[in-house]
């Protein structure tokens, strides 16, 4: 969740614990409605779409220490300054 959300913050500590809850529960609906697909009888997923949860916790927990290594609280302090100096942003 630390990682995720950004160290060193409340608002990355209450983020990061929001995406952790939310993306099992969006990646399990998904697989949920893939599963019995045209797409799960091509590739075959059968009984390894169970494991789609854990990957995408590890995919994004990878994903953010490479590309956003301070997490969403940062992001979401870019977007705020960038919507308080939008017309004058230059």
């Amino acid at each position: 969740m630390v990682i995720i959300g950004g160290l060193g913050s409340v608002m990355g500590s209450l983020m990061g614990a929001a995406f952790m809850v939310v993306l099992p529960e969006v990646v399990q609906a998904g697989a949920d409605a893939l599963s019995g697909s045209a797409i799960d009888r091509a590739l075959k997923l059968g009984a390894s779409i169970s494991f789609l949860r854990e990957m995408a916790v590890g995919a994004a927990i990878i994903l953010f220490l490479i590309f956003e290594p301070d997490g969403l609280a940062r992001r979401w302090r870019l977007i705020k300054s960038y919507w308080k100096l939008y017309p004058y942003s230059h």
